[in-house]
């Protein structure tokens, strides 16, 4: 499967000052972390400071993309004792409710195949891929083929809370996917997918009656065949994909041989 996409880095710091007997008390968190998917417009970091009393504030902060960041309090512009160099709290995903999909098995054309196989990656409430796999009944994934749910599906649990799927769709034919994380559909997860016969099988191909028929000698004779897949898709037409056949030909009595080949397009 392909890499799942990059967010472009964002740098923030939001700084909030409340005054008090004078003293202007701050607090502010600086970072570097991916833009929330699906939301770009969250609040990546903000503190708030209240006065709370004669010479007492509370300062808090809240980080809605984990990670790892400085955290910076300060009195009338000087750092408070030992925070010159700023604490450094890390922020970690909360559990998963969402999620985002990537990889072949969700790309728009794809042929006709017994396991179509993408990835899922769980999510937090602020659009952070989960560090480890959630526990099994925190996290149930579900598929939705042309709004009917889809029983064909495997699901395998995989590390830092990926999950990959692996769904049966056999019949050529255009439909659209919904990939469900708790009953709602996740981030990227409504695709139109059109599904293609794969290449022809020669025991799948059939021949017409006309093959069978009396032929005479130096005439043209002609019969067709219709080509499908592994799984009875007939092969749509294609000009660069001929389907050839190569005919032995015994003589009656004489053992005589000959050979003679056809291109033609299923139609």
């Amino acid at each position: 499967p392909r890499r799942r996409p990059r967010a472009a880095l964002a740098r923030y710091k939001r700084t909030a000052e409340a005054l008090g007997a004078g003293a202007g008390v701050s607090a502010e968190c600086d970072g570097a972390a991916d833009q929330c998917r699906g939301n770009p417009g969250l609040v990546l970091c903000n503190t708030t400071t209240v006065y709370t009393g004669p010479g007492t504030y509370r300062l808090s902060y809240r980080c809605a993309v984990a990670g790892a960041y400085e955290l910076h309090a300060a009195v009338n512009g000087g750092a408070v004792a030992d925070n010159d160099a700023g604490w450094a709290p890390r922020v970690t995903p909360s559990e998963a409710v969402n999620g985002y999909v990537y990889g072949d098995g969700v790309e728009a054309q794809q042929v006709a195949t017994s396991a179509a196989v993408f990835t899922l990656q769980a999510i937090d409430s602020c659009c952070n891929d989960l560090e480890r796999s959630p526990p099994p009944n925190q996290l149930r994934v579900t598929l939705a083929i042309d709004r009917v749910h889809w029983d064909d599906v495997t699901v395998t649990p995989a590390p830092k809370g990926r999950f990959d799927v692996s769904y049966r769709q056999e019949r050529a034919r255009a439909l659209r996917l919904d990939v469900l994380v708790n009953n709602r559909t996740v981030v990227n997860g409504t695709i139109d997918i059109e599904f293609v016969a794969g290449a022809a099988v020669a025991s799948h191909c059939v021949a017409d009656d006309a093959v069978a028929q009396p032929a005479l000698a130096d005439d043209v004779m002609s019969f067709t065949v219709r080509a499908f897949d592994q799984f009875n898709n007939k092969l749509a037409h294609s000009a660069a994909s001929p389907f050839v056949a190569t005919i032995g030909v015994a003589k009656d009595g004489g053992g005589g041989s000959g050979t003679a080949t056809a291109a033609a397009a299923a139609a």
